[in-house]
């Protein structure tokens, strides 16, 4: 029977793709024939012999295989030609060997081969490059008569087999090679003494065993393999009838093209995308220099020899390294975008918050390398657990195109295949270099695909990212070495070499998870690598693990109850009505407000802490808990639904920091008005509310966010107030590192209007900043055409959490607000909701069930909950279970109480969920124990991040069969028929592909369709694509062609033609320019000064407009010029934008002398000497307003390029023409937690002064902008249609 090891490989087998390589060394027959060639290892030899028919009586027996002459050629196979015809691959497609029966006293048992390795992983003498699992030992002594695996086609049950077989007959699987070769085990085909051809060797019914520990390759070399096989050759029986069933069985996927795969593998790796950007030698500068230089080197298609003078030098000034770098780059190149100069700043400082990052594009050229990489500026985000232990500047982002058919270039179309499992080996099993330092790939995310401003997913593009590879870095040039003696050189970082399992260890330990499904122990490592805030560490004994809440207990929590054993579990049969929500002390709340800089503490905080995730509730009951000497009051609980994995044993005794340290996602914030989405609507017209309730609400919203504006534009003060409510509704969240800027402008639509008000000036008489509110108001109106938001004063959205005292009952909720909550339009305004019924929901919500009505009662015991929504624990099912599957790790439920919607709703149960055999679904059962976590050597970590690399990269079916969900309600004009149901719960089940196993192609969901009597093609909903189908009676359809464009559109024409003769002239920006023109008159050194920074400025200008694709009164457009290899709008802008702040106040050159024509000769003006000390300060000073000046009276009708290249200087114009009453300084860091406040904006209305200071303050939760508060996270709707899969929800 088999042992443990070889079970193992064998259920292995039955969960792993395999993949086939092959040898493309070919024999020299001039070469001698004991030499074994430079790229294979010793024990080919033996193949050699056979090949070349050199095994004599002689030599066999001393190599151990008898006496008798091996014959070769002696088998027929079903098809090939003669062996000297043949090369070393495995045919396309597979064919089985015919068998020849043979005398017993002639046989020795044949071990057909399976799957095999190319010489060059043969090199390394390193089997474990087979990417799967291999067993420790081989096969015990003992008959074969019965299957060890039901789940395995490769069992000896097939063998047909019985007699002893030693323990040290594991089989060696040898390289894919033309050799004749003989097998020394037994197999499902043979039993007998034969020399066959491997590349006629198929993936059926072969022995699918893995090299053994105790296989030594040295045995094919020195003469002792036949002492080590101790076979009995009259103990074997061949049973023909076995092998026949044997050769029925297939094993598995076919392998195609084994030869392929390495030839592409192989481009990958010789051509690498990566070696542009590996210096050639050791370099001395600083790691964010040495990004920086490469990153531009790369960009400009030059060699880093080029900037040799740049890393001899260590540039601690972001803009004197830009210089020296923009120095060597040739005039008719583009510099990429610069990076943050805060992020430059940060990463001098150990890279904390600062990420680096990168894009792969495939080349459509075949004889070019498959990709291209272009790495990115330096920016600024939230660190994430590991980055915090390791450094952020060990990790690397790399955004990577989608690998399927549909995405990846025409030339290689035809071997889609094969190079989906080329990038999968090279991502997962290689080393990379670049950037000074070897990295591995070790993580793998679907990309949030980018969403325009109007909300509206990017058109599904050749090379548009599709997944994010994260990379950790191994080994690197400014490492130290750990066992170094003396004194490390200064310059070095702080980090020394590990290894990618080191990492993931550190992280979530395999011994402790081996029962873990792969790829759920795969999915878990995003959680490492999601951004969060780090707060407060608790000590071991401050984390009591508790029960969870379930139906069949009604008790209110406490520590006396609760506290539990450590793996606890739950009772037979009953349901949790808490999953994900737990409780931590006050005392704690309070310490992780006060990191977070709060002045007030949230009631709630969403975060992780060792491997538990999930929601924290302030305790009600502010109970303390045995710690030490006294009673301790910080503390933490983590239940069992909340532990994702199991954490490090350690950390229950002297755990690591930054374990044991809580890390905040989010918390309970101020609440604002929600909205109403098209997810919704059919819902809530299926479930009874008419239509004219939504075109009322629609009209409504409409006119007062568009012709609203008309009013609004008198005065900037309103202006500023529209703003903040449209903004965030049409961009959504900003960053919160800061504004960014495009050029000298802020970047986002709703910063750039903040920006013109704050600086003076007026929509009525600047053309450039009414063109932005008109582009602003028209992307409220695109956004309500996409995706039907409609504004709802009396709804938010609200994190939920579980009732923890169970004082609610069934059906009913709790919500109270920090603040008063007010509707404008409705004049309804309140601190609860009490004694009304509301409606709850969950993103996405696809069944009529999925939006339930309630009845929101306000409890004094629970008054301590504000800004979340409080769920009742009682009952058969929790609540949020009913909302889309949801569950209260962080999900955010849409609550409603606006009676025209909640009155006419009514509930429907929760349909039954088919099971995923009617769907053809079928599970990865792989576990982490397969991969043998407990060996020392690297099959481990490569196996399984080939393994799920190689499932994760497939793409999920989840957007596809949303869509097609979508069409179908809409065809039907129903979501309750059967079909949406069922279609429905299989995108519930797709959600979690990732962490499941889930295993649905596209066969399977044609297989689906089909079986139901589904159409595999409908069209697409009219509203998805107007003007190419006819509108029906869908509400969507309705509400669009008849109230949202007859709205949008009457009521944008009157804003334009209100505003229409706006102009582009300011005297207030031309006034600085004229006076210094007309006071230089009696200096001519100066006026040449000016004359010479005109023209300089004109040649700007002439630049701007060759490269501007668009008309400079036009507004908008990504790319300046739509032609392939022209630069995008945003390098345009930043291209004019460097030339301007670097034109120096110079004379122009002598003309008279022609050796001197290139030569400025020096000034002996007061004033040019006064420009040139104003040129040299941070911003260029008085000189740089006066060239905006200059700039704008020459080219104000160009408005756009003014703007974009000296918007900062003219703002400053703008603010201090007043004089200083009518100005106030505020620095960036102050002004960037001011926040609007709407009675402020009254006031001074009121008394007409807009000098006044404008109210001015922190907010209490955030301290951002209220417009930036509360937004909804409308998750990664591109990829997956245009419903919200948040990334929470797929982790």
């Amino acid at each position: 029977m088999i042992d443990a090891p070889a079970k193992a490989s064998s259920t292995i087998a039955g969960n792993i793709e395999r993949k086939p390589f092959a040898s493309t060394w070919e024999p020299n027959e001039q070469e001698d024939e004991f030499r074994t060639p430079p790229e294979s290892p010793s024990h080919l030899r033996f193949e050699r012999l056979v090949s070349r028919k050199q095994l004599t009586p002689t030599n066999t027996g001393r190599l151990g295989l008898g006496e008798e002459t091996l014959e070769t050629n002696k088998i027929e196979h079903a098809m090939g030609p003669p062996v000297s015809n043949r090369k070393r691959t495995f045919p396309e497609a597979a064919h089985q060997p015919q068998t020849r029966k043979m005398s017993r006293e002639k046989s020795i048992s044949a071990g057909l081969l399976g799957d095999s390795i190319s010489s060059a992983q043969m090199k390394a003498n390193d089997p474990r490059k087979f990417n799967l699992p291999i067993p420790s030992a081989g096969l015990n002594t003992g008959p074969l008569h019965k299957a060890q695996s039901t789940d395995s086609l490769h069992s000896f049950a097939t063998s047909g087999i019985s007699g002893p077989i030693s323990a040290s007959t594991s089989v060696w699987r040898s390289a894919n090679t033309s050799a004749n070769t003989s097998f020394d085990a037994s197999t499902a085909a043979t039993s007998f003494n034969c020399s066959c051809e491997p590349a006629e060797l198929d993936g059926y019914a072969l022995l699918d065993s893995r090299i053994s520990d105790v296989c030594d390759p040295d045995w094919f070399s020195n003469g002792d393999f036949g002492s080590h096989l101790n076979l009995d050759p009259d103990a074997m029986e061949f049973d023909r009838e076995a092998s026949t069933k044997a050769k029925m069985l297939p094993m598995g996927p076919p392998q195609q093209k084994p030869s392929r795969i390495s030839q592409l593998l192989q481009q990958l790796i010789s051509k690498s995308p990566f070696a542009p950007f590996e210096p050639l030698e050791h370099c001395s500068a600083s790691f964010r220099q040495l990004y920086e230089t490469i990153r531009v080197a790369g960009n400009c298609g030059l060699s880093l020899n080029s900037f040799a003078m740049c890393l001899r030098q260590n540039f601690d000034d972001y803009e004197e390294l830009w210089s020296s770098l923009a120095s060597t780059v040739k005039s008719n190149q583009t510099l990429p975008e610069k990076s943050r100069p805060a992020a430059w700043a940060m990463a001098a400082g150990g890279f904390d918050n600062v990420l680096l990052s990168g894009s792969l594009q495939y080349v459509d050229q075949p004889r070019e390398p498959i990709f291209r990489l272009s790495l990115k500026p330096l920016r600024l985000e939230r660190s994430y657990r590991m980055s915090r232990k390791f450094g952020n500047d060990r990790f690397f982002i790399l955004e990577i195109p989608g690998l399927d058919n549909m995405a990846v270039p025409a030339y290689l179309k035809v071997d889609q295949e094969e190079f989906y499992e080329a990038v999968v080996q090279w991502f997962a099993s290689h080393e990379h270099k670049f950037l000074g330092r070897k990295w591995r790939a070790f993580c793998l995310k679907p990309e949030e695909r980018k969403k325009s401003r109007v909300g509206k997913a990017s058109e599904n593009t050749f090379n548009e990212p599709r997944f994010r590879v994260y990379f950790f870095a191994i080994d690197g040039y400014d490492f130290r070495n750990e066992n170094s003696v003396g004194e490390d050189d200064p310059r070095l970082s702080n980090h020394t070499k590990s290894t990618v399992r080191e990492l993931i260890d550190w992280f979530m330990p395999a011994l402790e998870n081996r029962q873990m499904l792969c790829l759920k122990f795969f999915a878990r490592l995003a959680l490492a690598v999601s951004p969060t805030t780090p707060t407060i560490e608790f000590k071991p004994f401050q984390i009591v693990t508790t029960r969870d809440a379930i139906n069949i207990s009604s008790a209110v929590r406490s520590f006396q109850t609760d506290k539990v054993p450590l793996h606890y579990k739950k009772p037979e049969g009953a349901v949790v009505m808490n999953d994900g929500c737990s409780r931590m002390s006050k005392a704690a709340a309070r310490a992780i407000s006060e990191m977070l800089g709060l002045d007030d503490v949230p009631c709630v905080f969403q975060g992780r802490i060792g491997g538990a995730k999930g929601m924290w509730m302030v305790d009600a009951l502010d109970e303390k808990i045995e710690g030490g000497d006294d009673l301790e009051e910080f503390w933490i609980e983590v239940t069992p639904e909340q532990l994702k994995f199991e954490p490090h044993p350690i950390d229950r005794f002297a755990p690591d920091p930054r374990r044991v340290t809580f890390e905040v996602n989010t918390y309970a914030k101020k609440l604002i008005p929600s909205s109403l989405n098209f997810q919704l609507m059919p819902i809530l017209a299926d479930r009874g509310v008419p239509y004219e309730v939504f075109a009322a609400l629609v009209e409504e919203d409409l006119i007062a966010k568009v012709e609203g504006l008309a009013k609004d534009m008198e005065n900037p003060l309103d202006v500023l107030r529209w703003n903040k409510e449209t903004a965030a509704a049409v961009e959504g969240k900003t960053s919160a590192m800061g504004v960014e800027m495009i050029g000298a402008v802020p970047n986002s639509t709703g910063d750039r209007i903040k920006w013109f008000i704050e600086s003076g000036f007026h929509p009525t008489s600047c053309r450039f900043f009414k063109d932005i509110l008109y582009k602003q108001a028209s992307a409220y109106c695109l956004r309500l055409e996409n995706k039907m938001n409609i504004g709802l004063g009396r709804s938010t959205s609200a994190l939920m959490i579980a009732d923890p005292l169970a004082v609610l009952k069934e059906g009913e909720v709790h919500m109270g607000f920090s603040s008063v909550f007010s509707d404008r339009k409705s004049g309804w305004s309140d601190i609860v909701l009490h004694d009304m019924d509301v409606l709850v929901a969950r993103s996405p919500a696809l069944l009529p069930s999925d939006i339930q009505k309630v009845r929101a009662v306000f409890n004094p015991q629970l008054r301590l909950y504000r800004n979340v929504i409080v769920f009742s624990s009682k009952g058969s099912q929790s609540l949020a279970s009913k909302l889309s599957g949801g569950d209260y790790d962080g999900d955010r439920a849409w609550v409603c109480w606006d009676p025209a919607i909640v009155n006419p709703f009514t509930n429907v149960d929760v349909p039954f969920a088919p099971p995923l055999s009617a769907y053809n679904i079928s599970k990865d059962t792989t576990k982490v124990e397969d991969f043998h976590p407990d060996s020392r050597g690297s099959e481990y970590i490569d196996g399984f991040l080939t393994h799920a690399f190689r499932f994760n990269l497939r793409t999920n079916l989840l957007g596809s069969c949303t869509i097609y969900y979508e069409k179908l309600c809409y065809r039907n004009r129903s979501i309750g028929t059967k079909a949406a149901i069922d279609i429905a719960h299989l995108l519930g089940n797709l959600v979690d592909r990732g962490k499941a196993g889930i295993v649905f192609t596209e066969d399977n969901w044609i297989e689906y369709l089909t079986s139901n009597g589904l159409p595999l093609r409908l069209n697409p909903p009219a509203y998805k694509a107007p003007g190419y189908y006819k509108p029906t009676s869908h509400i969507i359809d309705r509400l669009l062609f008849e109230v949202v464009r007859t709205t949008s559109n009457r009521a944008l024409a009157s804003l334009h033609d209100k505003f229409k003769d706006v102009g582009t002239y300011d005297d207030n920006l031309v006034h600085l320019g004229k006076s210094e023109t007309e006071a230089m008159a009696g200096d001519s050194e100066a006026t040449n000064v000016i004359k010479e920074a005109k023209k300089g400025i004109k040649a700007i200008h002439e630049y701007w407009r060759r490269n501007n694709g668009h008309r400079d009164e036009d507004f908008g457009g990504k790319f300046a010029n739509k032609k392939k290899g022209s630069m995008s709008f945003n390098e345009l802008v930043q291209r004019c934008c460097d030339d301007f702040l670097a034109l120096p106040p110079v004379l122009p050159p002598h003309v008279s002398d022609a050796e001197s024509s290139t030569r400025r000769p020096p000034s002996t003006s007061p004033m040019v000497a006064y420009w040139e000390r104003q040129h040299h300060l941070p911003g260029g000073g008085s000189w740089a307003l006066l060239k905006a000046s200059l700039l704008f009276a020459q080219h104000h009708r160009s408005d756009r390029f003014c703007w974009y290249v000296a918007g900062r200087e003219l703002g400053e114009l703008k603010a201090t023409a007043r004089g200083r009453a009518g100005y106030r300084t505020v620095v960036k860091s102050v002004h960037e937690v001011l926040r609007v406040d709407n009675k402020a904006v009254e006031r001074v209305k009121k008394r007409g002064d807009m000098t006044a200071e404008e109210g001015g303050g922190l907010d209490d939760n955030t301290g951002e902008w209220t417009g930036e508060d509360g937004v909804e996270d409308e998750g990664m709707e591109s990829q997956y249609g245009d419903w919200a899969w948040t990334e929470e929800i797929l982790i």
